[in-house]
């Protein structure tokens, strides 16, 4: 198993092969808190002991169960690597040691990902079937975390030593890289599916550059992002950008010093990157390159005060600018113009060989390891540690109490609730869920108001405004409790307008609204309804609904108004929705029972009522298209559809008559007629109105009825037209 070729990063002594110290006297030991810079907070969150790991050299994750996860590369059973879990709470679980099952491999050089179903991945850098590392899936249950590893994928002797985290693509597919292995033996670009298919798309080399030991970034066009340590044109490393099918999109030359890690997306839209050219004189750079691939900026940063060389991939602060670090040990933040030093890491307080991006915890502070505890003499590091940096985001530290109903008043507190330079302050809080009204008191303290919307169990969290929407809020470590109100059945005591047809909006009021689950209008379900308060809910007659009591249901019962709402005479279904004169048409609705009149486009039609849900009318003669309406002692209601009435065809004269002849057709509902013909065959025609048409007979023409046809239908002569011979 070969470790850390780069000749580049040999030279610079970086990943130093060696053995963590497991000496009892390193174990345990507590490293004081770092001092603060430029306003800044930065503190020691765990030392590495060799048992729970050691020289973490991945990222670590935030996962969806808030926690963050990590992996040392040394440490646990048989110094072969550990995966580990530190909870908002600061407290640290190893929960896997590679030693157990070395076949799915050991020492893990990346940090974890984590797909949407909850499931790991990463990779590891030796052990599996062939010796060359693997890549697993994790799965976890409970907390403190205990998990189950299966291994994916088995590197050789072709395609191996992969170094940068795996990339989750948009299509659902793993992507990542390898140092060595290849066409040229610097390194591959590979692609597996979450069930182990591997397929390489491109190998590194020439002028793609070499030795691609960052992690992936993947853009909203597809477009898949990478930086080489070495190679390409000028033999200082290369930016690239490439398809999910591993073709080259472009490729940028770098005439100084590679970059070691990734590029990331800024606010802007831009990607950043970092240099660092610790051979040269301890400084580094930071560069902006557009995602075509022009690089419009560098900018110089880290020198040896505030650590040597920034070698991590920078990380995107919900404030939009870019926090990173530095190999010595410095902390930055950097907003594209310029570089503001946060932290110096004076003796190393937090730890040495920061090789690893910063990530943004669930309680708004940055967190980091370092891959060495402290430099104790020229070759001798030790163990590791984890850091965080405070750089003003709001964090929450307790509230108080933990359960209350909705309207109550919960007491918050934590840190730069009203902001500190440079930082706005808080401008929402949510209660398990729910938007919920409050007020800032002091940096320190937020009284927050339950509201009604509230789940039953779940997290305060806070926001102040942010650049960047993705970034979620800051969320409370503890779970708060939101009361439900003890609930009676609800009071019906009135509702407003009295009466009305469908579609009319009703105001009820009463007692004991919250939590209303159905609203009925004589038994027929209201489709939509809203709670505006406990007393009070507006809604709309539903279609069907009859004359009768309006009743609502909440968890304790049913509550019934003493009164009767009066549905007014309403249409719902006319069926069919089009005819001629004499067609039985079904109307139904509400209220019919008394009617006096129906109309069809306001021509009176005989009718039958056959209940007061139901009528069956004629379409009368003379009736045109438009609305049916219906009139009855509660008032007079129409469809809200036209129905349609075909033409009718009374007479026409002459006949008989010859080709050529000039016929007057008689009927109705002609207007906007397309159409006239004798006997199937088509003539020209005049629409003189909508009782009168006049139209030529066609050559052709055989005796038979006369047609005429408009966009409701087609209606024909009841007589044949006789065609003469002239």
């Amino acid at each position: 198993m070969k470790m850390f070729p780069s000749t580049k990063l040999l030279a610079g002594l970086k990943y130093r092969h060696f053995i963590p110290c497991l000496l009892p006297a390193v174990l345990g030991i507590a490293l004081p808190s770092a001092t603060p810079a430029n306003a800044q907070s930065v503190s020691l969150v765990h030392t590495f002991s060799g048992t729970d790991g050691a020289n973490p050299r991945g990222h670590l994750l935030l996962a969806a169960d808030g926690n963050l996860y990590g992996t040392a590369f040394y440490g646990g059973i048989s110094n072969y690597g550990t995966i580990f879990q530190l909870s908002p709470q600061g407290v640290m679980t190893k929960i896997y040691d590679f030693g157990n099952n070395t076949s799915a491999g050991i020492r893990p050089n990346a940090g974890l990902i984590q797909a949407p179903d909850g499931t790991f991945y990463g990779t590891t850098d030796g052990g599996g079937a062939n010796g060359y590392g693997t890549i697993y899936k994790m799965t976890i249950a409970g907390n403190p975390a205990t998990c189950t590893i299966t291994k994916l994928y088995d590197f050789s002797g072709s395609v191996y030593d992969p170094f940068g985290s795996l990339l989750l693509g948009i299509d659902g597919s793993l992507y990542g890289t390898t140092i060595l292995g290849g066409t040229s033996g610097v390194g591959t670009l590979f692609k597996v599916s979450t069930t182990g298919a591997f397929a390489v798309l491109q190998s590194f080399g020439g002028s793609l550059g070499a030795e691609p030991y960052a992690t992936l970034i993947q853009g909203s066009d597809g477009g898949i992002y990478g930086t080489t340590t070495q190679g390409g044109l000028s033999g200082n490393g290369t930016v690239y950008k490439v398809t999910p099918a591993g073709d080259i999109v472009w490729v940028t030359q770098l005439t100084s010093y590679g970059p070691d890690e990734g590029v990331i997306f800024g606010a802007d839209g831009k990607l950043y990157g970092t240099t660092d050219t610790y051979l040269a004189n301890g400084t580094g750079t930071i560069f902006t390159i557009t995602t075509d691939g022009t690089i419009i900026n560098t900018t110089i940063v880290a020198n040896g005060t505030d650590g040597s060389g920034p070698y991590s991939q920078l990380v995107l602060g919900p404030d939009g600018n870019l926090y990173g670090n530095t190999w010595g040990g410095g902390l930055f933040k950097f907003d594209g113009a310029n570089v503001n030093y946060l932290y110096g890491n004076p003796g190393h307080a937090i730890g040495y060989t920061f090789a690893t991006a910063l990530t943004l915890g669930s309680d708004g502070d940055f967190y980091g390891v370092g891959m060495d505890t402290a430099v104790t003499g020229p070759t001798i590091y030790d163990n590791g540690t984890i850091y965080k940096l405070n750089v003003g985001f709001p964090t929450i530290s307790s509230f108080s109490p933990a359960m209350a109903g909705p309207g109550s008043t919960v007491h918050i507190t934590g840190t730069n609730f009203s902001g500190v330079p440079n930082t706005p302050g808080v401008t929402a809080v949510t209660i398990n869920g729910a938007p919920a009204t409050f007020t800032v008191v002091d940096s320190s303290d937020i009284n927050a108001v339950v509201p009604a919307g509230a789940t039953a169990t779940g997290k305060i969290a806070v926001s102040a405004p942010t650049a960047v929407s993705s970034i979620p809020m800051t969320v409370s470590l503890g779970t708060f409790t939101a009361m439900q109100p003890i609930q009676t059945p609800p009071t019906v005591t009135s509702f407003s307008p009295p009466s009305g047809g469908f579609g009319t909006s009703i105001t009820i009021t009463g007692t004991n609204f919250t939590g209303a689950t159905v609203v009925k209008f004589h038994g027929v379900a209201a489709t939509s309804f809203t709670v505006v308060s406990d007393t009070q809910i507006t809604t709309t007659v539903p279609t069907t609904a009859t004359t009768g009591p309006i009743s609502i249901t909440n968890s304790k019962g049913t509550g019934t108004s003493a009164t009767n709402f009066t549905v007014a005479t309403s249409i719902s279904t006319v069926a069919p929705s089009s005819g001629a004169v004499g067609t039985t048409v079904t109307i139904t609705g509400a209220s019919f029972t008394g009617a006096t009149l129906v109309k069809f486009n306001g021509t009176s039609a005989p009718f039958t009522i056959v209940s007061d849900t139901k009528i069956t009318a004629t379409v009368p003669l003379g009736a045109t298209t438009g609305t049916i309406s219906v009139t009855s002692p509660s008032g007079t209601g129409a469809s809200t559809t036209n129905f349609s009435v075909y033409p009718t065809v009374s007479s026409f004269t002459p006949s008989p008559a010859s080709a050529s002849t000039s016929v007057t057709i008689g009927g109705a509902n002609f207007t906007g007629a397309t159409a006239v013909k004798f006997h199937g065959v088509v003539a020209a025609f005049t629409v003189v109105s909508d009782t009168s048409i006049t139209a030529t007979v066609p050559t052709g023409a055989t005796t038979g009825p006369i047609s005429v046809t408009t966009p409701s239908g087609t209606g024909a002569s009841s007589t044949n037209f006789v065609v003469s011979t002239p």
